[in-house]
């Protein structure tokens, strides 16, 4: 099975072309090289992108699929995107959910241009079928947050301290998405393709503030009680992931075969915290803070076959690179 990986800056998956990937940079906005790009494909893996552009390009690849006969179309998304109202109340309320609308829209037009049904009757070409895939934080975003820890001594988000909400490694993620991309493609080619059109990727422990205040304190080696939980207006959680962007500790990948569970590709790079990066973690907050993203599901321990990384387990694991950010 081969792979086409198409990105905006290739330096982001230069690993997939080192794997054997073809690595493919694109304009979104090009219809006509996206079309090239797009024959003889079968199955899309969506990833929205963090632009001010992202409905349209997206928008693009889904038309540009639909068009080449492209027989199943997944999107990553967000576990309680759909909490938000689809109705523009007021302006501000436009704008305080506007990133989540967006994946709203997105994943309503793959539901329409990708109906499938699925089904032992769905015979390979002849539907076309979709998966939404929505996920929770993934845990690999706490480590812009450990420099915050240094200066304050606790753990700030805008998320009151007495909500719980989910977080999800990466790596489990990765690996669930590369299962489901085997099975369905051997679906497709014997003619009966099964699948759950939505699969959420969460938690089975849904965390506090003062739970992970209490993880990060003891990966760091601080003694109990040392690191505290603050709620923090999101302003304050925007200008610390600004200065992140630039900062020189997250400025390269670790070296492949080190300490913990880390993955080279996995850990977070500053120059891909943009605006609408850090729009879209703080909005996904402000669903935490309201109780919409503590849901938990067996989807991605059943997809796995164990139980998903859980935040507590995942710093303590990687508490060495945890102390390289203080």
């Amino acid at each position: 099975m081969g792979i086409r990986a198409l990105c905006r800056d290739k330096r982001a998956v230069q690993e997939l072309a080192e794997r054997g990937a073809e690595v493919h940079q694109v304009d979104y906005q090009e219809e006509k090289q996206l079309n090239e790009l797009m024959e003889g494909v079968r199955c899309v893996m969506l990833i929205p992108e963090n632009s001010n552009n992202r409905v349209q390009e997206a928008e693009n690849i889904i038309r540009v699929a639909k068009k080449n006969n492209v027989e199943h179309m997944a999107m990553l998304s967000w576990v309680g995107v759909d909490e938000i109202p689809k109705e523009q109340r007021s302006s501000s309320e436009q704008n305080r959910w506007k990133n989540m609308r967006e994946f709203q829209q997105i994943e309503q037009q793959i539901k329409q241009q990708f109906p499938g049904g699925g089904g032992s009757s769905a015979a390979a070409g002849q539907q076309r079928n979709h998966c939404i895939m929505r996920v929770q934080m993934f845990s690999q975003f706490f480590y812009f947050i450990t420099p915050l820890v240094q200066q304050r001594n606790a753990v700030c988000l805008n998320i009151s301290p007495e909500r719980r909400w989910g977080t999800v490694d990466l790596v489990d993620a990765v690996d669930a998405i590369a299962k489901l991309t085997q099975q369905n493609i051997r679906s497709l080619d014997s003619g009966s393709y099964q699948s759950k059109q939505l699969l959420q990727f969460t938690t089975q422990e849904p965390v506090s503030g003062m739970d992970l205040a209490n993880s990060i304190g003891k990966a760091l080696g601080y003694g109990n009680d040392r690191v505290q939980y603050q709620q923090v207006d999101k302003s304050v959680l925007q200008e610390h992931l600004k200065s992140m962007s630039s900062d020189n500790r997250f400025s390269q990948r670790p070296r492949e075969g080190g300490p913990g569970t880390e993955k080279p590709y996995t850990f977070p790079l500053g120059r891909y915290l943009n605006e609408v990066a850090i729009q879209t973690k703080l909005e996904w907050f402000e669903l935490a803070d309201q109780g919409k993203a503590e849901k938990t599901t067996q989807d991605l321990k059943q997809i796995l076959g164990r139980e998903p990384t859980r935040l507590q387990e995942y710093i303590k694991k990687n508490s060495e690179q945890f102390k390289q950010l203080k």
